[in-house]
């Protein structure tokens, strides 16, 4: 869907069209599988953020730790564009819930919009092109005014590091290929990844459609059946060691391992992903390493990571621009 910042919002309309207007932006936020597993009611001037339960994943999710993760990056871009459109008064986040709680996870205090904030206007045009890159990156620096800037961004609770010494990011690239192919031994993981897969064609507005993953159009008509009955960890391993070790570096975010300290670790994340994508760098996420526990043992210990890995992405410059990933109309995720 084309998005313009400056076109269509409902200056004169009532507070709810303009939300519902600015939630478009809001949903595109990332999420694992691209399960978009978010819920909101707005009532009055309140608007309350859920977690979708049902959406989380039985095998590769058993904590919650991604869902919560992918609720902190919908609590970002709501914070971005609630506040470029003048509407943002007050966020709160639930510090203390747990997985399965029906209480709002985040509540956001909103007014009728006022003028826009031109200082986020970059970062609203990187919501409206932002991919999860896939395949090689061109290996070539980063501005160090971006560097400096993603290494100073801060989130309570979380500790965020930037490697870019290429022995440690290869170390994170072979972590990464190795947790792969634990994860693809199992067929359950495999039957569970392929149920969120879907093909070129689909009218669907949720999961991870093949493109996202470099499949062309009739390739992507197999593919979920591959993953499910065949083990490619293998492949799939090789293939993320590339483009891993092709990019400009990595990010680690660690935290305690606490639901309400997944959410700030996903709003980190975000934070720095729009950031770079404002600069046409984009991200990859790659949590392998960080899904198998004795891998991720590992990768705290060889990568000396302060505090327990949480999330893992690489950034660089994308040799393939992909088109978005669907989403699901805001309208339809109301409660």
């Amino acid at each position: 869907m084309a998005m313009n910042t400056q076109e269509g919002f409902p200056e004169k309309g009532t507070l709810r069209d303009q939300v519902l207007f600015a939630l478009r932006y809001v949903v595109r936020a990332p999420s694992t599988h691209n399960s978009q597993p978010w819920l909101f009611h707005f009532n009055d001037s309140t608007l309350s953020i859920y977690a979708d339960w049902s959406r989380m994943m039985k095998e590769s999710d058993r904590d919650g730790r991604d869902l919560c993760i992918s609720l902190g990056t919908c609590i970002e871009h709501s914070k971005t564009t609630f506040t470029h459109f003048g509407m943002l008064e007050k966020l709160s986040i639930n510090e203390s819930f747990e997985i399965g709680d029906t209480e709002p996870i985040a509540t956001l205090t909103l007014h009728p919009s006022t003028d826009k904030d031109a200082f986020l206007f970059p970062f609203m045009q990187a919501i409206e092109r932002r991919f999860n890159a896939r395949g090689p990156f061109v290996k070539k620096m980063i501005p160090s005014d971006l560097m400096r800037t993603i290494i100073e961004v801060t989130e309570p609770g979380v500790t965020i590091q930037v490697i870019t010494d290429d022995t440690q990011l290869l170390t994170f690239a072979s972590l990464t290929g190795e947790g792969m192919r634990v994860a693809h031994r199992d067929p359950k993981f495999r039957e569970e990844l392929a149920k969120w897969m879907i093909n070129n064609y689909s009218k669907k507005k949720d999961g991870i459609p093949g493109y996202t993953m470099l499949a062309p159009g009739l390739l992507s008509l197999i593919l979920p059946t591959i993953i499910g009955k065949f083990n490619m960890g293998g492949l799939l391993s090789k293939l993320n060691y590339a483009s891993i070790s092709s990019s400009s570096g990595t990010i680690i975010f660690s935290s305690e391992e606490r639901p309400s300290s997944w959410v700030h670790v996903g709003i980190a994340y975000a934070r720095i992903s729009l950031i770079l994508n404002a600069y046409s760098v984009f991200t990859s996420v790659f949590v392998a390493s960080i899904e198998m526990p004795e891998i991720r043992t590992h990768l705290k210990e060889l990568l000396q990571i302060a505090g327990l890995p949480q999330f893992a992405c690489v950034f660089g410059y994308p040799k393939i621009t992909l088109r978005q990933s669907p989403r699901i109309p805001p309208e339809d995720r109301m409660i």
